[in-house]
């Protein structure tokens, strides 16, 4: 038996809205069927309907990992005051397109 998972969930933290997304495949994770952990965030303020990435995870299985962060400013600046001005790390093995939400194939990378 083989079980899918898709997780959803809304916090209110002070003056912004996250959306927290999972994905779980059936099966083993694969480049076209990857393990996906979404974070946004945006205004709750109406009318500003802007959302911005906060935390990106996918798994593909071996060779294809991508870690995406980017703190909202607002966190950023509670923790760092002003100095820090943007913030965004990214890790990743394989080429993962985000719009598609799967690895691009190995040949397509070295090619």
């Amino acid at each position: 038996m083989s079980i899918e998972i898709q997780l959803n969930a809304v916090f209110k933290v002070g003056n912004a809205i996250y959306n927290a997304s999972m994905s779980v495949p059936a099966a083993t994770p694969t480049k076209d069927s990857p393990f996906i952990f979404d974070v946004t965030s945006k205004p709750a303020t109406d009318g500003d309907d802007k959302e911005a990435s906060v935390l990106t995870v996918a798994v593909g299985g071996s060779g294809f990992v991508y870690v995406a962060v980017a703190p909202p400013q607002d966190l950023i600046t509670a923790a760092a005051g002003d100095i820090v001005q943007s913030l965004n790390v990214v890790v990743a093995e394989g080429e993962y397109d985000k719009a598609k939400k799967t690895f691009k194939p190995a040949a397509a990378i070295e090619g």
